[in-house]
């Protein structure tokens, strides 16, 4: 484990002499050097991803994310995306770090995916959205006539969380994990937020095909 840490300090020390170094450097060998740490950097990162996974190690799995945070925050999009993008997801989902899960989930759905780690990356994102807002509270309107109350500017965050729920049920079925609750998570959300005809609509067909 000594070695690993110092094999991550190393590895997040050459980030600091790229940037330091890379803008005198000549072009052919900059990006011969760029290259070179980019499969170092991927090896390591699925080493010790695997090494975390098999023991069930939570120093080493956290070392392979910071490995992955350096591959990324040096090589936001390039060929290999796809699947550094795919392990780092659910290695922060498996660390419970949800916030930054949702980020390298919804970075894979900008991608052309298989429809299979489509629909895996669209409930990883669902899965986070879950944990990141609590929308278990029911809402009542019993002093008040639903028919009346203006429709609220729903957040940011929240219509993310909508997007999020739509997505994942628009690829997966109703035998599927979290797609009914994913369905009815996007229909609370709007009717919390006074959008009542939307909401009405989504809860009527919840009620009708499930």
């Amino acid at each position: 484990k000594g070695n690993m840490k110092k094999t991550v300090d190393e590895t997040q020390r050459l980030v600091g002499l790229f940037a330091k170094l890379g803008p005198a450097a000549p072009p052919k060998v900059l990006q011969q050097e760029r290259d070179l740490f980019s499969q170092q950097v991927r090896e390591l990162a699925t080493a010790f991803h695997d090494a975390g996974r098999t023991t069930l190690n939570a120093k080493i799995l956290n070392m392979a994310h910071l490995l992955y945070e350096v591959y990324f925050d040096m090589f936001p999009s390039d060929e290999y995306t796809k699947d550094m993008a795919t392990n780092y997801a659910v290695l922060l989902l498996n660390l419970g770090l949800h916030d930054k899960a949702v980020v390298q989930f919804e970075r894979l759905l900008q991608l052309n995916l298989p429809p299979e780690q489509e629909k895996m990356a669209a409930h990883g994102a669902v899965i986070c959205y879950f944990h990141l807002y609590d929308i278990s509270a029911l809402k009542t309107s019993q002093d008040e006539d639903v028919e009346v109350q203006d429709a609220l500017e729903i957040p940011d965050s929240f219509k993310r969380f909508v997007t999020a729920c739509d997505r994942y049920a628009a690829v997966s079925n109703a035998s599927d994990e979290d797609h009914v609750e994913s369905r009815f998570a996007a229909a609370k959300i709007l009717f919390d937020h006074n959008h009542f005809p939307e909401a009405a609509r989504r809860f009527a067909e919840i009620v009708e095909r499930y």
